[in-house]
């Protein structure tokens, strides 16, 4: 096998664009595609949300409109088989591709009950702080907008913001 063929068939993750609420049922019927070829993965937390005068758990995406996408290159197209599938972002000219390690941390988080507010007091526009904290281990992101009950944080190898909710 040469270089050109190792490339094709090696699996990365990418990051897919879709429709606003659809990231789950994007995810569900990639998945229902065919496992060996291609599997998406949307990193959420739960909330508890009161509808109707009922509270009711309700699973909200981390990454709204994204779903990552772990395929080869040949494969990744199968994806837009599925309604709601926009496109795939894009970093320089090049497919947006997360490391392993980035999706082990965002299953991490997604799969960790107990979190659910982080306390800032300190940080403040253009602070650059280390996530170790908040599941992101050996990253940094620099604080980006503070508000009263929400802190931004740019997290330059995911290309996206967290949003970092905290108690005063």
């Amino acid at each position: 096998m040469n270089d050109k063929e190792q490339l094709y068939n090696r699996k990365n993750w990418y990051v897919l664009n879709v429709k606003s609420k659809n990231e789950f049922k994007v995810e569900y019927y990639i998945n229902q595609l065919n496992s060996k070829t291609i599997r998406a993965f949307v990193p959420s937390r739960t909330e508890i949300r009161q509808l109707s005068g009922v509270k009711k758990e309700v699973r909200v995406p981390l990454l709204p409109s994204i779903v990552l996408v772990e395929s080869n290159e040949i494969n990744k197209k199968l994806a837009f088989q599925v309604p709601g599938t926009n496109k795939y972002l894009f970093f320089q000219g090049k497919p947006a591709l997360i490391k392993n390690h980035v999706i082990n941390q965002l299953v991490a988080i997604s799969c960790d009950l107990n979190v659910e507010y982080h306390e800032l007091e300190t940080l403040e526009k253009g602070y650059t702080s280390d996530l170790k904290l908040y599941g992101f281990e050996g990253k940094a992101g620099t604080v980006e907008k503070k508000s009263k009950t929400y802190c931004w944080i740019t997290i330059e190898d995911l290309g996206y913001k967290l949003k970092i909710t905290y108690n005063k």
